[in-house]
């Protein structure tokens, strides 16, 4: 299987709405490095997975989503108390990197459908700081 990749990288804050206690039920910010991956089993006719310049534009997307964002679960109550001060992105979920990392890669399938690329898999791994990190993988 053939694989290409993009790194790129984001500042964003966000809180988690967890059921014990912990330093991320509190606003904090991250600078997330992001790892997007893409696997096919044959190449198209131009000898490549997809052109690395179509992966910037999934990347701009990306940056425009959660660039300097604050990210949260959409039925955390500072939702509807800080979204006409700041950016907020809102997932079904915490937005924990595991969470992250699916949305990421889901939105990749979506992105390469929509431009008819031929793929066998996506990966994004998504560090939340440069020690720790979650990843998650589609699989067609």
């Amino acid at each position: 299987m053939y694989s290409i990749s993009k790194e790129f990288s984001i500042e964003y804050g966000h809180r988690l709405q967890l059921p014990y206690e912990s330093k991320c039920r509190n606003i904090h910010g991250h600078s997330a490095r992001i790892i997007i991956k893409v696997g096919a089993h044959a190449l198209n006719n131009e000898s490549m997975i997809v052109d690395f310049s179509e992966l910037k534009d999934f990347q701009k997307t990306i940056e425009d989503m959660f660039d300097h964002a604050l990210i949260l679960n959409g039925n955390d109550p500072f939702v509807k108390l800080l979204e006409k001060y700041t950016k907020i992105h809102t997932l079904n979920s915490e937005p924990t990197a595991e969470a992250l990392a699916n949305y990421i890669s889901r939105s990749l399938t979506i992105f390469l459908d929509v431009r008819n690329i031929i793929f066998a898999r996506t990966e994004v791994t998504f560090y939340e700081t440069a020690k720790n990190c979650a990843s998650f993988t589609y699989h067609r």
